[in-house]
C-alpha cells in the first residue's frame, strides 16, 4: 500500500520529539508499505532517501522537502494557500507516478492541506493525534482549539492517538467518535554512519544519568550530587550550555546535535534516565527512547502519562520506572538509581519488554488492523448498495 505522509519536519535531522515520532512511525510503516514523506520545511524542493533502523533491522522511505507557505499564516490565508499547495502536490506526485491510498497527516496545522489532498486523490485520511496542548493547558484559546481538534477527528477516516489520555479526550469532545484509535508510538534510529566520523566526543561517562527536564533544576541537582555525571542531549543541551558554563560545573555533559549512532553509545553508558515534565500534552518521546535503550527511569507522574498501563503490566517496569512526588523522593531515587546492581541484566529485561510491546512491528501490526477496518467498511457499504 502507498502512503503519502505530511509533516513540518526534515527527518534527516530529527532533533525535536515531534520529528522523532514522525521518523519512527514512518520507519515502522515502511517495513511493509511504500512511504513518501513530504516535509513542509526549508526553502527549496529536495529529495532524500531516509534509512532507519530498529536494533539490526534496517528499512527506508523517501522524503521530499518542499517550501511551507501555509503553516504560520492566518487562518483566512491558510485555506487559500492550502488550495494552491494541494494542486502543487497533486501535480508533483503525478509526475513521479505516485498514487497513495492513504494520506497520513502528521500535524494538525496541515489538516486543511491533508483533507484537500485526500479528496483530490481519493485517498483515506488518517490523522496522527499527538499533543492536545490547549486541552491540558487551558487558556483563552481552549474553546476554539477543542472545536478544531474535534473537526480533525470527524473529518478524517481515522485518528490515531499517541496515548490513552489523548484518545479519551478526543472521544469525549466528539461524542464518542468511533474513528479514534490508540497506538503508542515506537522508536527508531537514523542509519547514518557518515556523520559519526566528524564527532569526536567522550561517550563513556561513569556514574551517569541522562537528564531531561527543566534547566533550572539541573544546576542544583548537579551541585548536590558532584559524584554523579548528568548527561543532556538534544535541544536542551543547546539551551543549557550558557548556564552550565557560567557555573563551571564539570559533572554536566552536553551533547547537542549528535548523530544517532552516538546517541546510541551515550545511552549505553548511562545508568538511568531522569525525566521531569512540568506539563504533558501528548506523550514523552524521551520515556520511549529510554525504554528502547533499556534505561531504568526516574520520573514525575506527568512524565509517564500514557505509559501507566504498560508499566503496571510488567513487573520489571514497576521495579525500574520509579515515580517521585516530592523533592525528598527525587533525591533518594537519584542515589538509588546510580547504585543499582546488575544494570546490564536490567537493561536487557527492559529492552525485551520494549521489543514485545513497542517495537515498530507492533506499531505496524496495529496500524494495519486499523487500515483493514477502513477498507472493509467501504467494502460493506458497496455490498449493501
Amino acid at each position: 500500500m502507498k502512503i503519502l505522509a505530511l509533516s513540518i519536519h526534515n527527518l534527516k535531522t530529527p532533533v525535536h520529539g515531534g520529528a522523532r515520532l514522525t521518523l519512527s512511525v514512518l520507519g515502522a510503516l515502511s517495513y511493509s508499505h511504500t512511504v513518501l514523506h513530504l516535509g513542509l520545511t526549508g526553502s527549496e524542493v529536495k529529495y532524500d532517501k531516509i534509512t532507519v533502523k530498529y536494533r539490526r533491522y534496517a528499512t527506508s522511505f523517501d522524503q521530499l522537502l518542499i517550501p511551507n507557505r501555509i503553516y504560520f499564516m492566518k487562518s483566512e490565508l491558510q485555506l487559500a494557500n492550502s488550495l494552491k499547495m494541494a494542486d502543487a502536490v497533486v501535480s508533483l506526485i503525478a509526475r513521479i507516478k505516485y498514487d497513495p491510498e492513504i494520506i497520513l497527516c502528521g500535524d494538525r496545522g496541515l489538516f486543511a492541506l491533508c483533507k484537500l489532498l485526500s479528496n483530490k486523490l481519493n485517498s483515506k485520511l488518517v490523522m496522527m493525534q499527538d499533543a492536545l496542548r490547549y486541552v491540558f493547558i487551558k487558556n483563552l484559546k481552549t474553546p476554539f482549539a477543542i472545536s478544531f481538534y474535534a473537526m480533525t477527528v470527524l473529518n478524517s477516516d481515522a485518528s490515531i492517538a499517541v496515548s490513552q489520555p489523548v484518545a479519551e479526550t478526543l472521544r469525549k469532545i466528539t461524542l464518542r467518535s468511533r474513528k479514534v484509535f490508540t497506538i503508542i508510538p515506537t522508536f527508531m534510529l537514523l542509519y547514518d554512519n557518515h556523520r559519526e566520523e566528524s564527532h569526536q566526543i567522550n561517550t563513556g561517562v561513569d556514574n551517569a544519568l541522562l537528564y531531561s527536564g527543566p534547566t533550572e533544576l539541573l544546576i542544583p541537582l548537579a551541585r548536590a550530587f558532584p559524584q554523579i555525571n548528568f548527561v543532556v542531549t538534544g535541544p536542551l543541551a543547546y539551551y543549557t550550555m550558557p548556564l552550565v558554563k557560567s557555573y563551571g560545573l564539570k559533572n554536566i555533559y552536553l551533547y547537542h546535535n549528535v548523530p544517532d549512532s552516538l546517541l546510541e553509545k551515550i545511552n549505553e553508558s548511562v545508568t538511568a534516565s531522569l525525566i521531569i515534565r512540568n506539563e504533558m500534552t501528548g506523550i514523552s518521546i524521551t520515556i520511549l527512547q529510554s525504554l528502547y535503550f533499556g534505561n531504568p527511569v526516574v520520573a514525575n507522574p506527568l512524565a509517564i502519562r500514557g505509559y501507566e498501563n504498560l508499566i503496571r503490566k510488567h513487573k520489571e517496569l514497576i521495579q525500574n520506572v520509579k515515580i517521585f512526588n516530592n523533592l525528598n523522593q527525587l533525591l533518594q531515587l537519584i542515589l538509588y538509581s546510580i547504585n543499582t546492581n546488575s544494570i546490564i541484566d536490567i537493561k536487557e529485561k527492559i529492552k525485551t519488554i520494549f521489543d514485545k510491546e513497542l517495537s515498530p512491528f507492533v506499531f505496524l501490526s496495529k496500524f494495519n488492523n486499523i487500515i483493514s477496518q477502513l477498507f472493509k467498511r467501504d467494502e460493506n457499504i458497496i455490498t449493501s448498495l
